[in-house]
């Protein structure tokens, strides 16, 4: 045990003299509460674990099983004894892979909705650069400064016009993950 400690008071730049006056009682409390945060950790990791899990049961629920069942008894909406109320609703969904993202606006621009695209400049400046700023901001080319460039559509944006899409009968490519299903939502009475 000694070794260990003497190892462990090297490692952390302590002398021989303070490991031989540390307090057992001290090293057992570190000890348990290194064992503490190792518990909390597998803990943590569980419950996230189960949560993501959680996550999709409850959709699988609400976008395949409730649907159904109600679509069976041919209810859009219905009312609870306890007055919750269950309704069906359509809902669309789109989504670009990163990988996907050059293609996807590729074809978004040669079909003629490029506009909903958007591009991203980024550029870090350190402290005290505020003079290089208002000049990159006044002519960012001519001080040749690196910068990148993301070209992106955001989800609510391409969600609306995925809708559109759907309403207007126009099919798309699979690059956009297209999803149209519908979802129920239970809402109680507060």
């Amino acid at each position: 045990m000694n070794d260990l400690l003497a190892e462990m008071a090297s490692d952390a730049g302590a002398t021989s003299d303070s490991i031989n006056n540390l307090d057992d009682s001290k090293l057992s409390a570190v000890s348990r509460l290194a064992q503490e945060v190792d518990a909390l950790e597998q803990q943590v990791a569980a419950t996230e674990e189960r949560l993501k899990d959680e996550k999709r049961e409850l959709k699988v629920i609400t976008d395949e099983r409730l649907p159904e069942a109600m679509e069976e008894l041919g209810f859009e909406k219905l009312v609870l004894t306890d007055g919750a109320q269950v309704e069906v609703k359509q809902t669309i969904s789109a989504t670009i892979n990163k990988d996907d993202r050059p293609e996807a606006h590729l074809w978004l621009d040669d079909n003629g909705y490029g506009d909903i695209t958007k591009h991203i400049v980024t550029i870090v400046f350190g402290r005290g650069e505020d003079e290089l700023l208002g000049k990159v901001q006044n002519r960012l080319g001519e001080l040749g400064i690196l910068f990148k460039e993301e070209t992106k559509v955001e989800s609510a944006t391409l969600r609306g016009w995925g809708r559109e899409m759907v309403e207007a009968g126009i099919s798309i490519p699979s690059i956009f993950n297209l999803w149209v299903g519908r979802r129920a939502t239970l809402r109680r009475n507060k």
